[in-house]
């Protein structure tokens, strides 16, 4: 099957074993899921190490058991066929009953992947609703019907499971800050094993004389736990259930997963992360002062952002383990080209070569592009001036947008600027529904951390009133 889904004969060998390119893995991946990938490579190097095929000795088992299913089988038919002496005389009724229709079947698109279909069960209040709206009968509009929440659970709890992946892969992927992240995967926390700039080359002497041991200070990025408790009132008929009854569709595509994932948790949780992972300031809960029902925590007490991070630091003063670079204490429409250049200017002359975003402020951006236009007016004839690109450096201007309004300024490289995920993401991950009162309560947990690796690979202005209000560094 992965020869097929690969379009290849057979794998690359390296030592004589066979192996997957991370292309090949990334198709897998994306298509079956890391799990997949990972157990698909165990099966195979245990084949090729002594001939043992983990699927066939699973089939095997399945199949020594299936003498004693048929015989399972055989005694259930009996007792059927004995019970049907007396469901005789129901057939008439049951005739006239509509039977309900399985929640989802199985089918295969056009890859040879099997997908779950749905399949809207009709004995469900609401689909009976939705199916006589669609066919024309609006009084239930009127007459303010209401849905049964155990039954939105029956038909819908098990599709939330399914998409949780996908949910996870757009929090992750979609708010602003992420794509300037170097991923990792952990289980607790991450940090730095060695130094992100070194020296390795020297003059030749014939003796053991190791070069490279550059003093830095790794940072611990913690991997902390964050949840998602949403409501969903099933009563809300006419913006809750006319879009959920399609049977045309996948699980993964079904409107109710769609409706809970990209309406209600996907988006707000991306505009949640994205502040969190600046201006966060962690405030750990203690569970025992914590009952159900309680109001729930200021997400920005979910985390220490970047912000925040920098913030502490400066607060160390002397101490400092990361690269502060002062500027002017306030900075105006008429020195802010000189104090973005003073910042450029002041990186250590080690990163000077590196292609390092500078996160800026989008106040500052705003005031130093309107600066430079003033000055320059549309830039000179040279395309590399103008832009978005420090005159005379390596270094571009990125307004990061949870910045906002805090006169902050940082750059680092990139492989220096941690998104931490858990290692076992999606397993790690619960997304559930569960049914209170009259509504419906979607439930879901992740991990997620933000940091940096090497503080001294870190070169930040923050003013000192977003130092102040960051708790002076307690």
């Amino acid at each position: 099957m992965v020869l097929g889904f690969l379009g290849i004969e057979a794998f690359a060998k390296a030592d004589g074993k066979s192996t997957l390119s991370e292309e090949q893995k990334k198709q897998l991946s994306e298509e079956y899921g890391e799990q997949f990938v990972s157990k698909f490579e165990a099966d195979l190097a245990k084949f090729e190490a002594n001939g043992e095929d983990p699927l066939r000795a699973r089939l095997e088992v399945k199949l020594n058991n299936l003498d004693a299913i048929v015989a399972k089988q055989e005694k259930a038919l009996e007792t059927m066929k004995a019970e049907n002496v007396t469901l005789k005389g129901q057939v008439e009724k049951l005739a006239i009953v509509t039977e309900p229709e399985p929640a989802a079947e199985y089918v295969s698109n056009e890859k040879g992947k099997k997908v779950l279909k749905f399949k809207p069960n009709m004995a469900h209040q609401h689909n009976k609703i939705a199916a006589d709206y669609l066919a024309g009968d609006h009084r239930v509009l009127a007459a303010g019907e209401t849905i049964t929440v155990d039954s939105v659970i029956s038909e819908f709890g098990a599709l939330i499971d399914y998409v949780k992946l996908d949910m996870i892969g757009q929090i992750f992927q979609g708010f602003e800050t992420a794509q300037y992240l170097n991923w990792k995967r952990e289980i607790h926390s991450y940090k730095a094993e060695k130094s992100l700039i070194t020296s390795v080359i020297q003059q030749f002497v014939p003796k053991w004389t190791p070069l490279g041991a550059t003093s830095f200070t790794p940072l611990t990025i913690p991997l902390r736990r964050f949840k998602i408790n949403v409501p969903i009132t099933p009563a809300d008929v006419k913006d809750w259930i006319f879009g959920m009854y399609d049977e045309s569709k996948d699980l993964e595509q079904h409107p109710i997963t769609q409706y809970i994932v990209n309406q209600l948790i996907a988006p707000k949780a991306m505009e949640d992360l994205d502040d969190i992972c600046a201006n966060g300031e962690f405030d750990e809960l203690v569970w025992a002062n914590v009952d159900d029902g309680d109001a729930g925590q200021d997400p920005l007490k979910s985390i220490d952002g970047f912000l925040t991070q920098l913030s502490k630091d400066k607060a160390l003063g002397a101490a400092k383990k990361m690269n502060f670079i002062p500027l002017a204490s306030v900075i105006t429409d008429a020195n802010v080209l000189a104090q973005v250049n003073l910042f450029v200017d002041s990186i250590d002359k080690k990163y000077k070569r590196r292609d390092m975003p500078v996160f800026i402020d989008p106040t500052l951006y705003r005031m130093y592009k309107r600066a430079y236009k003033n000055k320059f007016g549309e830039g000179s004839s040279d395309p590399q001036f103008g832009g978005d690109v420090i005159d005379y450096t390596r270094n571009r201007l990125v307004p990061m947008y949870n910045l906002t309004e805090k006169g902050a300024i940082f750059t680092t490289p990139k492989e220096n600027f941690i998104g931490l995920r858990h290692i076992n993401e999606p397993g790690a991950t619960n997304l559930k529904m569960k049914s209170y009162d009259y509504d419906v309560h979607v439930i879901g947990e992740f991990r997620f951390g933000i940091g940096f690796a090497i503080a001294e690979a870190v070169f930040y202005f923050i003013p000192d009133e977003v130092v102040d209000s960051a708790g002076a560094g307690v």
